[in-house]
């Protein structure tokens, strides 16, 4: 059985998206949301989410996505 990556993100942040929504209802990730992830400084300023427990990060949505896309690939 296939176990879909996991992707948390916390509501606030700029990775909250409809995209991850439509990956998630296409099987592609397993997707968690929280009020709060405790990485505060890392939200104010760009966009993250974790990944398997990993954090990625990006300086826009638009760059997270493409990174999460790419990994997600390999």
């Amino acid at each position: 059985m296939f176990n879909a990556p996991l992707v948390e993100i916390c509501e606030s942040n700029r990775a909250n998206d409809a995209l991850l929504e439509a990956m998630e209802a296409g099987g592609k990730i397993t997707l968690l949301r929280y009020d709060c992830m405790g990485h505060c400084l890392t939200c104010r300023d760009e966009a993250y989410m974790l990944l398997d427990g990993e954090m990625i990060s990006a300086p826009t949505l638009k760059s997270l996505l493409e990174q999460l896309d790419l990994l997600l690939r390999t």
